[in-house]
């Protein structure tokens, strides 16, 4: 994610419903343990001109929720 100033996450759950969007979140300290319930989540980062990063496989995309 170097380079890039401002990075938004969006979470989807397993079925692929948008769950939360996380503006600006370079910035900021977010518990995605406080925020989500249990499960396994797929985490979409974009930088602030609309391009997903990591398509490429250098960023993992699943995230689990304990």
């Amino acid at each position: 994610m170097a380079g890039n100033s401002t990075v938004d996450a969006v979470i989807y759950d397993s079925n692929g419903r948008e769950v939360i969007t996380i503006e600006d979140i370079l910035q900021q300290c977010t518990d995605l343990n406080e925020l989500l319930p249990r499960g396994i989540y797929t985490v979409t980062f974009i930088n602030g001109s609309g391009k997903v990063l990591g398509e490429d496989g250098s960023l993992p995309d699943k995230v689990r929720i304990k």
